[in-house]
């Protein structure tokens, strides 16, 4: 279902009232459109007065806002990183000029050069871009009657976030622990691929998978800063 913006969240807690959780899951099962996060863990650190902005982070009610960050798409860079910066749609070379992988059996160790390269870029755009935003946005259209509810020492957050994040980590996994193969058009580019052998997936509590995950994560994540 259709995400609402500003997200619509519940404070999940185990002390909520039954009827109260029975109603949330059928809004849930109605229109897949409520998110939940774990008041029993989000609480200790933020309060009892928090906010679900951005996407999932918090924020204390009134003493904070938070620029938005929205989410660099880090399957699409898994893509560029293949295909040497040209995008298999448009055709159009979007990074810089880097070199294409070309062999046919993708080498796990080889994608993960490339794939540093190539978030480095990005890392660099993204963070770029958001601060052009942020910046022209308060100057030309400052949100005073928001900001008026908010303390006037405001604590100000910068968001940043990742798409596609499941999909590189199985993409990864089946790179170094079966077989893929990448299967090119008459250009040289990566329009598909297929795996030959199985792997280990991304939310299954399989170490393997999850070690990709947390270096995906804290990778990417030392390159924004």
């Amino acid at each position: 279902g259709p995400s609402p913006e500003p997200n619509l969240t519940v404070l999940y807690s185990s002390a909520l009232p039954e009827n109260f959780k029975r109603y949330a899951a059928k809004v849930s099962i109605n229109t897949s459109s409520v998110q939940y996060e774990n008041d029993d863990v989000m609480k200790p650190v933020w309060g009892d007065d928090y906010s679900i902005c951005c996407c999932v982070s918090a924020t204390q009610t009134g003493k904070e806002m938070q620029f938005f960050g929205a989410r660099a798409n880090l399957a699409k860079c898994l893509l560029y990183a293949l295909n040497g910066g040209i995008d298999a749609k448009t055709r159009e070379q979007v990074s810089p000029p880097y070199q294409r992988i070309t062999s046919e059996i993708l080498d796990y160790h080889e994608v993960i050069q490339r794939y540093e390269v190539m978030m480095d870029w990005l890392a660099g755009l993204y963070v770029n871009a958001l601060n052009l935003i942020h910046y022209m946005h308060d100057k030309y259209y400052y949100e005073a009657a928001e900001m008026a509810l908010i303390d006037t020492d405001v604590r100000r957050t910068f968001a940043t976030g990742i798409a596609g994040f499941s999909h590189v980590v199985d993409s990864l996994s089946a790179i170094k622990y079966a077989t893929v193969r990448a299967i090119r058009d008459d250009a040289g580019i990566c329009i598909d691929f297929a795996t030959e052998g199985d792997f280990p997936r991304y939310g299954n509590d399989d170490d393997r998978a999850d070690e990709i995950a947390v270096w995906l994560l804290r990778t990417f994540l030392d390159k924004v800063k």
